[in-house]
């Protein structure tokens, strides 16, 4: 059986099964069952991929001057560091936020703790737990009856939804292959994003957010839909309040960097005339 035969008998049967909402807390925008289908079996990347349109054309030559502008600054480890797994030791201990350290003044008793608690899957950051960083969590029900959570920092004082009254627009963070919000890098990211006067969401894929999924699916590198589900959500609630100008970036890295792109893919022109 192919890799995509698979997949399509798999989307078969979670399509299949009840996706009604079993509480209160369903977003007010889902998917259509049309669209959930193009995005979720598309044979080629083409079915799934927007309409290239001359207005499409025109938002990419001007984006293109910007990124190709960008030039990340060059790589100078420390020389006692410069061996690749040393750096990757060191940060476990040099992390500037002790929130995030597995290694602390207790030695190794953290990692034995982290590892207990990957093993019961109660990871930091559950529904129920304190999440840390964040100022809120909220749960999003999906539409085939699963569900993600999304965290949210604010730069000021929160005054509607997903919206603080000093920022100057929100980052939605896209986490890499079994990480979360309370990671590091995505908290190392978000303060970035804090510090340049931006409110910082980061969604937590299926499973990742210290409880287990409802549904047998999972994430993957081409799994957009909580993002879009998310991006409809946001986007639907600030024009209701009358914000209809509210800028919106993405950022992911690693898995989610490519998430972020094939996102963009599909939502072509969208991205720039629905999404803002």
């Amino acid at each position: 059986v192919s890799g995509r035969s698979l997949l399509k008998k798999f989307h078969q049967y979670a399509v299949s099964r009840d996706s009604s909402p079993t509480d209160g807390r369903t977003t007010a925008i889902t998917p259509t069952p049309g669209r959930w289908d193009a995005i979720a079996v598309a044979d080629t990347p083409d079915e799934a991929s927007a309409e290239v349109t001359p207005a499409l054309r025109q938002y990419q030559a001007a984006s293109w001057k910007i990124a190709s502008s960008f030039e990340p600054n060059p790589f100078r480890p420390l020389q006692f560091l410069t061996n690749c797994h040393l750096q990757t030791i060191a940060g476990v201990y040099l992390r500037r936020n002790p929130g995030c350290d597995y290694v602390g003044d207790d030695g190794v008793a953290k990692i034995i703790d982290a590892a207990a608690s990957s093993l019961s899957q109660e990871k930091a950051g559950g529904e129920d737990q304190d999440f840390g960083f964040w100022d809120e969590r909220e749960r999003i029900d999906t539409m085939d009856g699963d569900f993600f959570h999304a965290d949210t920092k604010y730069h000021g004082n929160k005054i509607g939804s997903r919206r603080s009254d000093s920022a100057q627009g929100m980052v939605i963070i896209i986490h890499g292959l079994q990480s979360s919000s309370n990671s590091s890098l995505s908290i190392d990211i978000a303060e970035s994003f804090l510090d340049r006067g931006l409110d910082v969401t980061c969604l937590n894929f299926r499973g990742c957010c210290g409880n287990p999924n409802v549904t047998p699916g999972a994430y993957h590198l081409g799994f957009t839909d909580d993002l879009k589900l998310y991006l409809d959500m946001a986007t639907s609630q600030w024009r209701e309040e009358g914000e209809i100008d509210h800028p919106l970036y993405l950022s992911g890295f690693s898995l989610g960097a490519n998430v972020v792109l094939k996102s963009l893919g599909e939502m072509g022109e969208e991205a720039i005339t629905k999404y803002g």
